[in-house]
């Protein structure tokens, strides 16, 4: 499998999931122009995509969509609820739009787990996606992760987390205190602290390789999450430089590439 992300944060998400024959883009918040430019900076382009899958109908995390589908013919999967809400928008794409529901879909060489996650959306959803031994999970947008969304991504090579946000420079950013409340409530965002115990959870059940990601340009730093969490790591008895690696998703260029579960820094 090739996993990059392409985008991630508050003005855009996309992943980028090849396997096989099969090219997957999770989310499609960027506009087209610039999925063209990223996806060309991996080697890739948008012509031979095949399928996009939806997390929720958020417009950074969907605002590309139009613009691909009037060049392309991706079939673009997302919950019911969230494909109704685009549907009804962007009534044009309703031949392209699919709705899932919570079982595995098998999508080209690779099958798709839907996990709900708790979000301020009609309907959030995370994904695992594996080819054989082979699995990378994008957990994105929740306000709170239990251990159902700990035991369905559990196993996977690579994953995706969001660290949203490091409490004390939230409550003491320019947001308006509704938003603060909201980013930290159950349908909100993960922060940095959560993301850490998920992340000692998920290393003892296997996995070497995270990504932090939908990382706050207002409420985070890369330098704030990182720390965080190693120290919370150390803690638990696990060395963040030795045990595992952590990297990072970015907001304004392609982040770090991963073949077979083995990690490159671009």
């Amino acid at each position: 499998m090739k996993i990059v992300s392409l985008a991630s944060g508050s003005k855009g998400n996309c992943y980028f999931i090849k396997s096989g024959d099969t090219r997957i883009l999770v989310d499609c918040g960027i506009s087209y122009k610039q999925l063209v430019e990223r996806l060309q900076a991996i080697g890739e382009i948008p012509e031979t995509i095949d399928y996009i899958l939806i997390s929720h109908e958020h417009s950074d995390h969907t605002i590309g969509l139009e613009g691909v589908l009037k060049k392309h013919k991706p079939k673009v999967y997302v919950n019911s609820l969230s494909a109704e809400y685009i549907i009804k928008n962007k009534p044009a794409l309703k031949d392209f739009v699919f709705s899932f529901d919570r079982e595995t879909m098998k999508l080209g060489d690779m099958e798709v787990l839907p996990i709900p996650v708790s979000h301020d959306s009609l309907f959030c959803t995370a994904f695992k996606i594996s080819c054989g031994d082979d699995s990378v999970a994008v957990v994105t947008d929740l306000g709170f992760i239990d251990d159902n969304i700990l035991s369905s991504i559990q196993g996977s090579k690579v994953v995706y987390i969001e660290s949203n946000h490091d409490e004390n420079m939230l409550m003491n950013c320019k947001y308006p205190y509704i938003i603060k409340k909201r980013i930290l409530s159950d349908n909100g965002h993960l922060s940095n602290r959560s993301a850490a115990y998920a992340i000692a959870k998920l290393f003892s059940a296997g996995t070497k390789h995270f990504v932090l990601s939908h990382i706050s340009e207002n409420s985070n730093t890369y330098e704030k999450a990182y720390v965080t969490i190693a120290n919370i790591l150390l803690e638990e008895g696990i060395d963040p430089d030795k045990d595992l690696t952590i990297r990072f998703a970015h907001q304004h260029r392609v982040g770090n590439k991963y073949i077979l579960g083995e990690s490159k820094d671009d």
